[in-house]
């Protein structure tokens, strides 16, 4: 299983899960390995930024601007 893989029906990525479930730990200890997939939209156009900033999570939105 690749980390970047996105779900063939949402085009979601491990990020977009990890931020909508508001895992912040999970973020922070894989966060080097999504340095280029910050930016990675679904099919929606919604990007990991855009979950964070819908479910309200600063600490994330805060680390999403670090990377």
């Amino acid at each position: 299983f690749v980390l970047t893989q996105k779900d063939e029906l949402t085009g979601d990525n491990l990020l977009h899960y990890a931020i909508f479930s508001n895992k912040t730990d999970f973020v922070l200890k894989i966060k080097h390995l999504f340095e280029n997939e910050v930016n990675s939209k679904n099919e929606q156009g919604n990007t990991p930024f855009h979950y964070a900033c819908l479910k309200g999570n600063i600490e994330l939105v805060q680390l999403l601007c670090q990377f």
